[in-house]
């Protein structure tokens, strides 16, 4: 499968594509049953009322139970709301990082008008002995906080 596949490709308009292409789904929850076909049975993918989605009767594949229940867990309002979340967190990620961008900005500029308060915190990669100039870039201060807040994360892991 391309990478450039609707179903492999997570680009927004490749969401909403897919998200168009849920609505006009059978509604979910779905549910992986059972179908009689020519007096054998098949795995069945069922709607919440019962009725026939799709099945399993060409299948011969060793992960046949498997494939109907993924696409049973899958159903369209599952995959509407997985896809409604990454778009809210991708949404949020950018507004996190304009904020950021703005703090390190901000704090940037306060340490230009006065470096020496600024130098207490461990700077990254500053390899400047005398002119902390160099130091007091908003994107040093981005990985100040990158850093901090890695740290900080990984005390409360332990």
């Amino acid at each position: 499968m391309s990478t450039d596949s609707p179903i492999s490709n997570r680009t927004t308009d490749a969401l909403l594509a897919r998200r168009a292409l849920a609505e006009k789904a059978t509604p979910g929850p779905w549910e992986k049953g059972s179908a009689l076909r020519r007096s054998y049975g098949v795995n069945a993918i069922l709607d919440c009322n019962g009725a026939l989605i799709a099945d399993t009767e060409f299948s011969v594949s060793q992960y046949e139970d498997g494939d109907a229940a993924h696409i049973a867990a899958n159903s369209p309002d599952v995959v509407m709301a997985d896809i409604e979340e990454l778009l809210r967190l991708r949404a949020e990620v950018e507004r996190l990082e304009k904020e950021a961008d703005w703090l390190a900005e901000r704090h940037a500029e306060r340490c230009r008008r006065s470096a020496k308060p600024c130098m207490t915190y461990v700077m990254p990669d500053c390899e400047c002995e005398y002119d902390y100039g160099c130091c007091i870039s908003p994107q040093k201060w981005r990985k100040v906080a990158r850093k901090a807040a890695e740290e900080e994360n990984h005390g409360r892991l332990l």
